[in-house]
């Protein structure tokens, strides 16, 4: 875009009339679809590759989730493809990490190294003294000093109540908040329209295929025979052991679960779901570890390999299987205690796993380096959080608790977000629902103590009802740039 400037005022007023004072909501996809508009007019032909593609379709899906749910899930991936946006528009690679790394830097730096640059520029040329200068130029000699001056001004309004109130244009008075948020706005933007970035990063990601190359060596080709058929032959040692001991690990776990079908005495659900996750993160880690080891370089093109590769095969279907293991074990914990988001977790971290171990499959069967398996364990991780966000987590986990937990925990409930009003109202009305425990209202304060002893006591019944309370109270104040389908669904229930 050639009136870079234009775009960069017209986002700074977008995003302040969007945000300021605000919560997000459908103003961060209204945001998001300003932003990407603006930036496609200059910038469209970098989205060549179903990475960038990924980022800004990321992008908007993460903003329509936070519009849809506004949960913390949504507006953290939400974060990262701003960072990952943010790369983009220094230079276009296949790599999400290499994106994410320069987006960081770009965010951090772009403000400062183009203030640096505009100083030294003036410096360096001198201004036109017959006042025929572009406008662009002019804006550009003007912006920085207003900005920072405002910046002031703020600062000054606060310190002193009376001078601020001489600072007023016609109904609209310029307060040291409006003033930061503007400077943040500009700070922040300034990256999309003026990005700055690490271009060693850039080259180093050129000089990394994703195809493996093999490396012939003319000298002392006896001695590197040698050391190859020595790798080799201690490879298929050490994975024929591996198999061996995953095969009597998940065989005795099947065995006791068909002719047992409960656990040993003194073992409970706890220890034994923690103790099979603790072994498949190792596992899982040793695993990929190792089969990146023997798989780096020219054992991938040694003629008798087959051997290892069948091994390595075999160690990775096993790991498949122990992630199943794990699978039901966790619905078995599930099913006794409820829901949670770490319970949650273990199945993200499956799979994850699961990924991980078939894209090392890919690795090894296709000849692939390194950084192939990062580059597309990096794009499934950012599509999973995408599509996960726009599930409301705390909803499902209050209703399967509700309806389906053997051992309901109503505090764990209480913690989660205002989606679940609705959920916990109506157990206001069960009479089964026991709701006279005490817990301590972490929401109030006795004359602005913040030592948590000094905080109320009331009863888990006290304290969905003040919820429910403070919710339909506060609601109706929100203005229409806060608004999501969440929380617009749960004051419509209530």
């Amino acid at each position: 875009m050639k009136n870079k400037k234009i775009a960069l005022l017209i986002s700074i007023i977008g995003c302040t009339y969007l945000f300021y004072e605000q919560s997000l909501g459908i103003n961060t996809l209204l945001f998001d679809l300003l932003l990407v508009g603006l930036l496609s007019i200059d910038q469209e032909q970098r989205l060549k590759f179903k990475q960038q593609w990924a980022i800004v379709g990321s992008l908007l899906l993460n903003a329509f989730a936070i519009a849809l749910q506004n949960s913390t899930l949504a507006i953290m991936t939400h974060a990262i493809t701003v960072l990952l946006l943010a790369g983009l528009c220094f230079s276009s690679t296949p790599s999400l990490y290499i994106h994410l790394f320069n987006g960081v830097i770009n965010l951090l730096f772009s403000f400062l190294n183009n203030i640096w640059l505009i100083m030294n520029t003036s410096r360096n040329q001198e201004t036109p003294h017959n006042g025929k200068g572009s406008w662009g130029k002019k804006l550009s000699l003007y912006f920085y000093p207003i900005v920072i001056t405002l910046v002031f001004l703020g600062l000054y309004s606060l310190a002193n109540p009376v001078f601020s109130s001489f600072i007023q244009i016609p109904s609209v008075s310029i307060s040291a908040s409006f003033v930061i948020f503007v400077l943040g706005a500009t700070f922040f933007l300034t990256a999309f329209y003026y990005p700055f970035g690490n271009q060693d990063s850039l080259r180093v990601d050129a000089n990394c295929p994703d195809k493996l190359s093999r490396v012939k060596i003319k000298i002392k080709q006896v001695l590197d025979t040698l050391a190859l058929k020595t790798e080799l032959q201690r490879g298929v040692l050490l994975f024929i052991m591996l198999n061996i001991l995953l095969f009597f690990f998940n065989g005795v776990d099947l065995f006791y679960w068909i002719n047992k079908k409960s656990l040993p005495e003194g073992v409970t659900f706890s220890a034994y779901l923690h103790q099979g996750v603790e072994t498949l993160i190792v596992s899982i880690l040793l695993a990929i570890g190792i089969i990146l080891y023997y798989f780096r370089g020219n054992l991938n093109f040694y003629a008798r390999n087959q051997q290892l590769i069948r091994l390595t095969n075999l160690w990775i279907a096993q790991n498949i299987l122990l992630i199943l293991n794990i699978v039901h074990k966790n619905q078995l914990y599930i099913h006794e205690f409820g829901l949670t988001y770490k319970r949650i977790g273990v199945y993200f971290y499956l799979l994850f796993s699961f990924i991980g171990l078939v894209i090392t499959y890919l690795k090894v069967k296709n000849t692939q380096t390194v950084w192939y398996l990062l580059r597309r364990n990096s794009f499934y991780g950012l599509l999973i959080l995408s599509i996960s966000s726009l599930i409301n987590w705390d909803g499902l986990i209050v209703h399967y608790n509700i309806q389906y937990a053997k051992q309901l925990d109503v505090t764990y409930l209480l913690n989660l977000n205002d989606s679940v009003l609705p959920e916990l109202n109506n157990l206001l009305k069960s009479p089964k629902t026991n709701l006279s425990e005490m817990m301590t209202d972490y929401t109030s304060q006795i004359d602005g103590d913040n030592d948590y002893r000094n905080y109320k006591q009331i009863s888990q019944r006290q304290f969905i009802e003040k919820q429910v309370k403070r919710f339909k109270e506060n609601y109706p104040k929100k203005e229409w740039q806060s608004w999501n389908y969440s929380d617009y669904q749960t004051y419509k229930q209530l």
